[in-house]
């Protein structure tokens, strides 16, 4: 079974949860039928235009962050257009003079022509010195985010280069996805390396109460990660739930930490299947801490502890079996 399916599942539907709705609006002068026929926006096919009349066309867009879309004027003509999931935005498209007009330009539209005029002259690296001058100046703004990420200068720095620079934007910009995703591809493991060391936490349980791991010591411990959207996930809860009865509590502690989108789906799975405690909500999901950490990039995905909090197993996937003949040897058990 392909688990990083689930993976992508689970990311589509954490995306699904924070889409807000905004438009463009084109307005045409000197247009015909063929011309606004053409209009499309390249980045986002599913967005059909709609003719308001013959000099208006309107689109409607979903986005869970800034972004920069594509209006496809002709085969030969385009024109790139900066979109917040907080503002409606119109342009104005003259045909006859070839000419775009974006009504009430902002500081990113000002940036971006001033970047393509460089880039349209070959003086790259003029266009490398604006964009990273604008990152340190503006901390706190998304197409800072943006510039990073889309960078060729930035993309050919080494990656400590990448990183120092990286933790340079304000830690405002963390919510969004491509913040997140960004974060985690600075990590270059791929997996967890054994004997690493346990990574301390606190999170909620289901009755609100802190679990403080910090607290736990002199006993095994193991993490297994999972939610509600995971089809595996739950096909195997029972299995978990029943392996998890059967275990002393004094020698070894199951911690199940759910990915779900948001809380309520945790807590009406939770009460459903009668998970036990320790039961806990990771908030930011895929892109909380712990996720980072171990970079988990499937689920589920189990992580077993020495008493000494050193990692002595991960497994990837429904493999209970392991799980429990890993412990087994671990309890000095046969």
């Amino acid at each position: 079974m392909n688990f990083r399916l689930t993976l992508v599942a689970l990311l589509i539907n954490l995306k699904l949860l924070c889409f807000t709705n905004v438009s463009l609006t084109v307005k045409l002068v000197g247009s015909n039928i063929e011309s606004r026929s053409n209009l499309l926006l390249a980045n986002f096919e599913n967005s059909t235009p709609k003719f308001i009349n013959d000099s208006t066309v309107h689109f409607d867009l979903k986005l869970d962050e800034p972004v920069l879309i594509h209006l496809i004027i002709s085969k030969s003509w385009y024109k790139k257009i900066w979109m917040t999931n907080y503002l409606d935005r119109t342009i104005i498209i003259n045909f006859k003079t070839k000419d775009c007009f974006l009504i009430n330009k902002n500081r990113w539209d000002t940036l971006l022509d001033s970047l393509l005029v460089f880039e349209s002259k070959n003086q790259l690296e003029t266009k490398d010195s604006i964009e990273l001058n604008y990152i340190k100046k503006h901390k706190t703004a998304f197409e800072s985010l943006w510039l990073f990420t889309h960078s060729h200068n930035i993309f050919t720095k080494n990656n400590p280069e990448k990183i120092t620079l990286f933790n340079q934007l304000d830690k405002s910009l963390m919510n969004y996805p491509l913040y997140k995703l960004t974060k985690a591809s600075l990590k270059k493991r791929n997996y967890p390396n054994l004997n690493d060391d346990f990574l301390e936490f606190e999170l909620i349980d289901v009755n609100d109460k802190p679990l403080k791991t910090k607290n736990i010591t002199n006993k095994i411990i193991l993490l297994h990660f999972w939610s509600t959207t995971c089809a595996p996930c739950i096909r195997e809860l029972d299995n978990w739930l029943k392996y998890s009865a059967t275990l002393d509590t004094s020698k070894i502690n199951i911690i199940f930490i759910c990915l779900d989108p948001n809380e309520k789906m945790w807590r009406n799975t939770s009460a459903k299947f009668s998970i036990p405690q320790p039961n806990l909500f990771a908030e930011n999901n895929l892109f909380c801490d712990l996720c980072l950490y171990y970079n988990l990039n499937a689920i589920p995905y189990t992580l077993i502890f020495d008493k000494k909090k050193k990692l002595k197993l991960f497994i990837e996937g429904t493999e209970i079996e392991l799980v429990k003949k890993e412990v087994q040897s671990m309890l000095g058990q046969k």
